[in-house]
């Protein structure tokens, strides 16, 4: 199978050899190869029903500039972490003297790793000691810091182990016998300090792997990597693919994990007498003080955590961070996934109206449902709801649209009609002309509402100066995610971020639990500054009349410096093209689709773009949380 945007291809392979056969053909063009397809399924009826020649013909002509990083046959599917892991994350014995050589002919640049540890972590200390131990790359020195006087015997046990390695020294911070700053910047004799937390393991080739990005990247301040989980018998679990630092993000949770690299000044100021900060505190400040483009995210699993449950510690880095940026917000734990908390911004007094903007056509019983949710369920004080008729004809869908005037005044809901041919980008850009309100909904008539606050959260974050377009989690009415968050450059196109799964499927499957940055959100539930709608131009609605106008619109939003946002806390059932049916039906259609993905490949080169919010370690293929098979980046 291969998954192009929203299309989902299948074919026997008789047809793949026969097509392959075909396209490989120098007798025609491209643009005669597409007509000839189109003549024979509209006049032969040839695979009409699944079309499988002209979507692979698309395939071939979106990726042919893609890079080539080619899927192992029937692996790209695949979520089997344990053979992704043999493949791409353990080294074997010739992997380890391979990198050892490599690493060995770095130029020096020495690593002090800072490992604190608190009574009750003697185990968690010897362990992650050990792998600190097993470096490949030899720079480094290690400092641990003592919370518990009792546990002096366990280090001196460990450093009897490893014969007094010089690199390694111990100091006592506990109430009362407080370790001075310069204590410990004596000795920091480097100008990169990793803050390491008990009870993470890292992979041999970390320090290695982080010496060689400090090399291409000299003006790195923050440095984090992908991880996975372990246990005491060695397996290998639960992997966490990280996106690009999103700030959203890692107020939600601990984006950085179990270390983070930074530099030695970034540490100073921690270093105040009382308890050292976790990961999660320092990498958040530090974040504040440094460009975007200093925050360095390594795509590999570079360490493996014994535990992670991070509530409490997530609840006091997010509070913090809110107190420095003087930002009027509070902070809870998430009721949608331990170890994360959901940062709730207020609503200023009176609250501004939103214009939820509807387009329809026909289809009543989908169209009914979508209002009356939307009237009975959302908490919001001052909405107004405009509902764009694009040439209904059935009597029962006219009857309802004129009833909805008699039972509600114009202020909540209008109708407006616009018999023009279906461009949804048109139908919206008209309805925003006449919308009153400060923020705009932009809303499918298929949706259904399940949380009755999910415009008061949606809006709270559209109003963020620093925010874009906001996004909502959309569900198939079986409960699997249909849009959490759009990636750009998926199947050479554009799409959707874990589609299909729950969130037990994988913990990269439940990040659709968290409030965070993706490039872009899908306008079938979307939130944003009617000003800042218009300041970009609106839809674009020539070239793209139905698809990808959202993601299009989204770069342009992200082109002007703001972030857009995707939250879980906005939830809705999507009964997705209930009325408009599938995008693929007809060879018009077909020859559409083709020509607004061209259009949005041509703007924006999408067969290129490389998503900030999408793991190099995921499929771009298969939407379904499957491993890349290699990975897209280079291997040891």
């Amino acid at each position: 199978m291969l998954a192009i945007g929203k299309l989902a291809i299948n074919w026997p392979s008789w047809e793949a050899r026969l097509y392959r056969w075909y396209y490989a053909l120098p007798l025609f063009s491209y643009a005669q190869k597409r007509r000839l397809v189109l003549w024979i399924h509209t006049y032969c009826g040839f695979l009409t029903r699944r079309s499988e020649s002209y979507r692979y013909f698309k395939y071939r002509q979106l990726t042919a500039d893609m890079p080539s990083f080619e899927a192992e046959p029937g692996m790209d599917n695949s979520r089997d972490y344990r053979a992704w892991f043999k493949r791409y994350v353990a080294l074997n014995r010739r992997q380890r003297l391979a990198l050892q050589q490599r690493f060995a002919r770095l130029p020096a640049r020495p690593i002090t790793i800072v490992l604190p540890v608190a009574a009750g972590q003697g185990q968690e200390f010897q362990t992650t000691a050990d792998s600190v131990y097993q470096q490949l790359y030899p720079h480094w020195a290690l400092v641990i810091l003592l919370q518990d006087p009792g546990l002096w015997p366990v280090v001196e046990h460990w450093r009897d182990k490893v014969t007094h390695d010089a690199r390694i020294q111990a100091l006592l911070s506990v109430p009362g016998t407080a370790v001075e700053s310069q204590d410990l910047l004596n000795l920091i004799r480097a100008d990169h300090v990793m803050l390491l937390e008990s009870g993470t393991l890292l992979h041999a080739a970390a320090l290695g792997y982080i010496a060689e990005t400090l090399l291409d990247h000299p003006e790195a301040a923050l440095i984090y990597s992908d991880e996975d989980r372990t246990e005491p018998r060695g397996w290998h679990y639960d992997p966490y693919f990280k996106p690009n630092w999103s700030p959203d993000l890692a107020l939600a949770q601990n984006l950085a994990g179990g270390f983070c690299v930074v530099r030695c000044d970034g540490l100073a100021p921690f270093l105040t007498g009382g308890p050292p900060p976790s990961v999660h505190e320092l990498s958040l400040w530090v974040s504040e003080r440094v460009e975007n483009s200093q925050i360095v995210h390594i795509p590999r699993v570079l360490h493996h955590r014994l535990h992670s449950d991070e509530t409490a510690t997530a609840l006091v880095a997010s509070e913090s961070a809110l107190r420095r940026r003087r930002i009027e917000a509070w902070i809870e734990p998430s009721p949608l996934l331990s170890g994360s908390v959901r940062v709730r911004y207020p609503l200023p007094q009176p609250a501004p109206r939103v214009s939820l903007i509807v387009p329809t056509r026909n289809g009543i019983e989908v169209l009914r449902t979508c209002i009356d949710s939307i009237v009975a369920r959302t908490d919001y004080p001052d909405y107004e709801l405009l509902i764009v008729d694009n040439g209904s004809d059935e009597p029962a869908t006219l009857d309802y649209l004129a009833s909805l005037g008699e039972r509600y005044p114009a202020t909540r809901i209008r109708v407006l009609r616009d018999d023009r041919p279906f461009n949804y980008s048109q139908l919206n850009n008209a309805a925003v002309e006449q919308a009153n309100g400060a923020l705009i909904g932009l809303l499918n008539n298929d949706l259904e509402v399940i949380e009755a606050d999910w415009l008061t959260e949606m809006a709270s974050h559209a109003l963020r100066p620093d925010i874009g377009a906001v996004g909502a989690r959309l569900l198939y009415p079986d409960g699997r995610i249909q849009h959490a968050g759009v990636i750009v450059g998926f199947g050479g196109v554009a799409g959707h971020f874990m589609r299909r799964t729950t969130p037990a499927d994988s913990r990269d499957a439940a990040r659709v639990l968290l409030t965070q940055n993706f490039t872009a959100v899908t306008a079938a539930c979307m939130v944003l500054r009617r000003a800042l709608f218009l300041e970009i131009g609106g839809f674009e609605e020539q070239h793209l009349q139905v698809q990808f106008n959202d993601v299009d619109l989204c770069l342009r939003i992200r082109e002007r410096g703001y972030r857009n946002l995707y939250t879980p806390f906005a939830v809705f059932y999507h009964h997705e093209s209930a009325t408009r049916g599938p995008n693929d039906d007809t060879p018009e259609k077909l020859s559409r689709a083709a020509r607004e993905q061209e259009f949005l490949n041509a703007r924006w080169a999408t067969t290129r773009f490389l998503d900030p919010f999408y793991s190099p370690n995921l499929s771009l293929y298969h939407e379904q949380s499957a491993y890349s098979f290699p990975p897209r980046l280079a291997q040891p």
